[in-house]
């Protein structure tokens, strides 16, 4: 249970931060 947290977690981090990144250039690109 530990080992698939640990390998899942990363995962889950790197999917949330695209996700910002992807909205934020949206909003910027739509704004101008």
């Amino acid at each position: 249970f530990f080992f698939f947290f640990f390998f899942f977690f990363p995962f889950f981090f790197f999917f949330f931060f695209f996700f910002f990144f992807f909205f934020f250039f949206f909003f910027f690109f739509f704004k101008k």
